[in-house]
This record gives structure tokens, sequence and C-alpha cells, in this order.
């Protein structure tokens, strides 16, 4: 009886000792946070404030769309379309640098008006930021805490600017999210349509093609077939063939990870962010008996091995923490335990 109640006695001083390291590490996560929200703030203000960088990619959206609907060209200006800054230069030798589906699911969105349309777009993306990096803050206060400081510069970009990155941002928790529960089919469908609009989210597909999911593989082509058929009805045909002239351009001017590389190190390496996304699919493929490892590595390929690399674009690495932002019961039985999608 003695050495029972002794081991009961122990049993509860370790169960205390835990609620306190816990309670200690969630205050430290949210006095990091903190820190991290500060410093994109002082970089929002320091940076982008005094070059009015506040929605500026919405507005390309916006002007996209308009040149749509007004029946004009989307790679191209003539006069009376909206002007797009940047425009011309090296960074942005088009008026637009994304695939045309983008500028397609504008087109509703810009029939509001100009100032309706941008308040929307701006206000949902911010949103999709704060709330994806909130919810990973509840659940992960050090990890998420760690990452606010790492990349506030990324977040103050991000969360003002327009970009649709904020909504990517929650399109790879939904992934995750919907493969975890099984639908590995809309799953794949999802990352479709983030393909359509930044292509390099399609390396997403290779995680659950890895663990066996081949119905998120299907759901993916469906997904695009989808896509592809919208973009031409809403777009055009020529549309889409003036886009393959921007890609040669786009990914040698708007700061890949080689002039990164170049800058730091002065080494010239023009073909390390494909070699970074072949590596990191290979990677990925090895780590497929540990699922959430795996899919941080594949969110890290999708990110540093895009040709078209930037510091915003850096945001998205939050997406890599969402595994491990489950309760632990969750996540073996979603996936250690659970069946392949063997399904031919």
């Amino acid at each position: 009886m003695k050495s029972s109640l002794g081991l009961d006695d122990r049993f509860e001083r370790f169960r205390t000792w835990m609620r306190r390291r816990d309670s200690l590490l969630r205050v430290l996560g949210y006095a990091t946070a903190v820190v991290g929200i500060a410093l994109a703030w002082l970089f929002f203000w320091a940076i982008f404030a005094p070059i009015g960088w506040f929605a500026q990619d919405g507005v390309t959206y916006l002007a996209a769309a308009e040149r749509l609907n007004a029946g004009h060209g989307l790679y191209s200006l003539v006069p009376g379309d909206r002007l797009v800054a940047g425009f011309g230069t090296e960074c942005c030798p088009f008026p637009l640098m994304s695939p045309p589906p983008i500028a397609v699911l504008w087109r509703p969105i810009a029939l509001l008006g100009p100032e309706a349309a941008l308040l929307i777009w701006d206000w949902v993306n911010a949103v999709s930021i704060v709330a994806t990096v909130g919810l990973l803050m509840v659940r992960l206060p050090l990890a998420t805490g760690i990452f606010t400081v790492l990349l506030s510069l990324p977040l103050a970009q991000e969360t003002l600017l327009g970009n649709v990155n904020g909504i990517l941002l929650v399109g790879v928790a939904a992934v995750w999210l919907l493969g975890r529960s099984g639908r590995f089919a809309l799953a794949g469908a999802v990352i479709a349509v983030m393909a359509a609009v930044k292509l390099w989210p399609a390396v997403l597909i290779v995680w659950f093609v890895s663990q066996g999911h081949y119905r998120a593989l299907k759901g993916f082509l469906a997904g695009a077939l989808v896509m592809a058929l919208t973009s031409l009805v809403g777009a055009g045909w020529m549309a889409h063939i003036d886009y393959l002239g921007t890609v040669i351009p786009a990914t040698a001017g708007q700061a890949p990870l080689a002039t990164m590389v170049r800058a730091a190190t002065g080494i010239d390496v023009p073909w390390i962010g494909y070699a970074v996304l072949g590596a990191g699919m290979v990677e990925v493929w090895a780590l497929r008996a540990r699922p959430r490892v795996a899919w941080a590595t594949v969110v890290l390929t999708m990110v540093f091995g895009s040709p078209v690399f930037h510091v915003g674009t850096l945001v998205l690495l939050f997406g890599a923490l969402v595994p491990w932002a489950e309760p632990a019961r969750i996540q073996v039985q979603s996936a250690a335990t659970a069946m392949p999608d063997t399904e031919p």
C-alpha cells in the first residue's frame, strides 16, 4: 500500500510539474509573439508605409480583372487601362505576373467597384493571416511566437499588401486538415485551385502521393481541369498564350532564391531553386514514414523551391506548423495509423 501511494504521489507531482512547465512555455510563447507583432508593426511603418506599399497587389489583381471585363489584353495595357505600380520595371515587366485564373476569379469582385473590391480583398487576406497565426498561437504558443519574430518582416508585408498569399496560407492549413480527416479528393481539389493561382502550391500533392493517398491526385486532376476550363472561358485562349511569355521574365526578375544567394555569397547558382524543388520532393518521399515531418518538408519545398521567391512568400512557412497544432491523439490516428488510400 505504501509503495502504491508513493507511486501515486510521484505521478501527481510529475503532472503538477508538467502543468507548470506548459504554463511557463505558453506565457513565454505569448511574450515572444508580442515582440514579433511589434517588429512587424515597426517594419510596416519604417519600410512599407513611406513608399505607399499598401494594397498594391490587390490593385494589380483589380486592374487585371478590369481589363478582362473591358475586353482588353491581360498582359498588356492600352490607353484607358488602370496603371499598375512597378509595371515596366525589372521586377514587373508585365502588368500581371500571375496566371490568368487570378484575374478571372477577380472579375465578379471588380464589378463591386474599386473601393469596395479592394476593401473586401485586403480584409479577407489580412484576416486570413491573422486568424491562421492566431489559431496556431493558441495551440503552439512557443513555436508560433518564435516564427512570428523570425517572420515579422513577411508578416508586415503580406498582411497589408493585399497579396493572395494570405488566402494560400489558409489553403495550406485546410489541405492538411482535409487530408487528416480522410477527404483526400477534396484536398487535391483545393491544391489545384491554389496551383491555378500561384503554380508552386502544386508540390503539396507530392505529400499525398508519398502517403499512398491516390484519391488526392484524382481530386487534383479534376480540380485542375475545372480551373483550366474556367480560366479559358473567363480570359480566353490568347491570355494563356501570352502568359507563357511572362514566365521567363518573371522567374528572372522577381528576386528568386538564386538572387538572394548571389547577394549573400557572391556565388551565382541560377538553378538553385529548381535543385531545392527536386531535393525537397525526394526528401518528402524519404520521410513518408513520418507524415508530420514530411508535411513540414513539403511546405519548405513549396516556399524555397519556387522560381519566383520573395520575402513575403515566407509567411507561408506558418503552414509547416499545422500538423503539430492538433491534439496528439488526432495526430496519431490520422497520420501514423491511418490506412493509406490505395485505390488505383
